[in-house]
């Protein structure tokens, strides 16, 4: 049986640690956070230490390169909820994570603790009492989604900052750009063992742990609100296998919104964690990006190529973002790339766009529904932006002609469901109209 243990989290300043141990190795992990924080000032608050755990809990997930657990062993206890919160992520989240290494797909991940173990903040000193003010944290990826989100949350009557984790060039510059200079940052650190002995690569849900130290952050710094850019495509799996749903973005779901949210209102945590994208498909925040220009020479939509700060000109996710860049502001595109058969045609994108049709494994990214796919390949062939070779037009003929896409997307329709704030879900459901409106 191979366990993890979480041994002790501790928090000081602007820094975090979890204490970890498997195999009989010990190893540190944490973030670090620029001084817009003082975590000193909260260790004795319910709230934090109960948020500050679960962000332990979120942390984990990226530990798993040393092995799939069959179980992690806490320093506390979780009660029911907790408990089928994190059981349910942990399955969902890491499915991409089973799949790609050949792992029993189904396989759980057990939490256990020693029958000693209190609840989380249990004997904490004070109970919180903190009435957030109504200020709000919009996360920060250095692309397209955040840049959206920021001027979609602009028109909401509430003080915004942006929270930031990691330190992408991109991600400076969107909030260069966007005028709002407020924002907190928050780096990932590790003394290394894990990069040293990982066995297993894949996909971790980064945004789980992104929810949870943003809500963290946002508790420390009297903000009621944290807005995502998840969209509506983000609820769509990717593939099937051996009968359970593979999500690359089941973290960014409608799903994992709404049980953040139980998970919240039964800890009486006062933050409140939303997408204020979430009536649209990946296409419709696309098609209202393009109309951000100041934006268009400083984003960066390549998980591949964020760390170098380049698009890597050779995933599925650059075939998305820049097909749909030029169809949607062709100008745009040909000054950040130059002319769309050529760019295409010279870096293999042609082949990545038709594989984005593939009913049967869409790529696992977080790009748009197969049926936007299918919209996006069609509109670029359609208006020559492309141009396929007699083997590519045959694999998109067979691809278009396969499988059985029932999904009905219309592009000009935005009334769809979302978790928001009551306080807050007329006016976000007024400005995604108003987005619409002006595209």
């Amino acid at each position: 049986m191979k366990t993890l243990i979480l041994k002790k989290i501790t928090a000081k300043k602007q820094t975090i640690r979890y204490h970890y141990s498997f195999d009989g190795a010990h190893f540190v992990r944490g973030h670090d956070f620029n001084n817009t924080i003082n975590f000193d000032d909260f260790l004795n608050d319910q709230t934090f230490v109960r948020l500050l755990s679960y962000s332990a809990i979120a942390d984990s997930i990226y530990t798993f390169g040393l092995g799939y657990y069959d179980e992690i062993r806490l320093p506390f206890s979780l009660d029911d909820i907790e408990l089928a919160f994190f059981e349910k992520v942990f399955l969902n989240g890491l499915a991409e994570f089973r799949y790609v290494n050949n792992l029993p797909i189904h396989q759980t991940v057990k939490f256990s603790w020693d029958d000693a173990a209190k609840p989380i903040a249990d004997g904490t000193a004070h109970t919180s009492t903190r009435l957030l003010d109504g200020g709000a944290f919009v996360l920060n990826g250095g692309g397209k989604d955040g840049a959206v989100a920021i001027e979609m949350a602009k028109q909401l009557e509430v003080d915004l900052a942006w929270f930031t984790s990691g330190a992408a060039e991109s991600r400076s510059r969107i909030v260069d750009v966007s005028g709002i200079n407020q924002w907190v940052q928050a780096q990932r650190y590790s003394d290394g063992y894990i990069k040293e002995h990982a066995i297993l690569k894949g996909h971790r849900p980064m945004s789980f742990y992104v929810s949870m130290i943003s809500s963290l952050a946002a508790y420390c710094t009297d903000r009621r609100y944290v807005i995502a850019a998840n969209e509506y495509s983000a609820s769509f799996p990717n593939i099937e296998v051996d009968g359970f749903w593979v999500n690359h973005q089941y973290s960014k779901s409608s799903e994992y919104e709404q049980s953040l949210s139980v998970l919240f209102e039964h800890r009486d945590i006062p933050v409140r964690y939303f997408s204020i994208t979430r009536p649209l498909y990946e296409l419709q925040i696309m098609r209202i990006f393009a109309q951000y220009t100041k934006y268009h020479a400083h984003f960066l939509s390549c998980n591949r190529g964020m760390r170098d700060d380049v698009w890597c000109m050779n995933c599925p996710k650059c075939a998305f973002v820049i097909g749909s860049m030029y169809l949607y502001n062709e100008s745009s595109a040909k000054e950040l790339w130059g002319n769309s058969r050529d760019v295409f045609a010279a870096n293999h994108l042609v082949d990545e766009l038709v594989e984005l049709v593939n009913v049967d494994a869409k790529p696992l990214e977080c790009i748009g529904t197969i049926a936007e796919n299918r919209l996006l390949v069609s509109e670029m062939v359609a208006r020559e932006l492309i141009v396929l070779n007699d083997t590519q037009r045959t694999r998109l003929d067979e691809l278009m002609m396969a499988g059985n896409e029932t999904e009905v997307i219309d592009l000009d329709a935005y009334e769809r469901s979302g978790y928001f704030p009551p306080e807050l879900a007329d006016d976000i459901k007024n400005i995604v109209r108003s987005e619409m409106k002006e595209v």
